[in-house]
């Protein structure tokens, strides 16, 4: 019994430091990959900024169609809704002289 108290607080600290050396390591090898994530998360965004005049400009013209087609529509359905209305009038103001 006096054997394994002397033995086990030694294979403890052996079984501490490779477990401590093992994390040093792994804590570099994250240190690394963090430092060429960055290198490549850069990248996307200058690649993605230099899209931004382009997203722009497909907006801008985008807006254009859009307010021209509601113009347009605008515009049909209005001279639509006074022919029928004017056909309604003209058939109530004659049912009103035949009356």
């Amino acid at each position: 019994m006096e054997t394994l108290m002397q033995v086990l607080p030694i294979v403890l600290y052996i079984l501490g430091a490779i477990l401590l050396a093992v994390l040093v390591v792994l804590g570099v090898y994250l240190i690394g990959s963090i430092t060429r994530l960055n290198r490549i998360l850069d990248n996307v965004e200058g690649k993605v900024n230099s899209l931004n005049t382009l997203f722009h400009i497909i907006d801008t013209a985008s807006n254009t169609l859009t307010s021209f087609t509601e113009g347009v529509v605008g515009t049909v359905s209005n001279f639509i809704g006074h022919f029928f209305n004017n056909k309604k009038i003209k058939k109530m103001e004659e049912e009103e002289e035949n009356e």
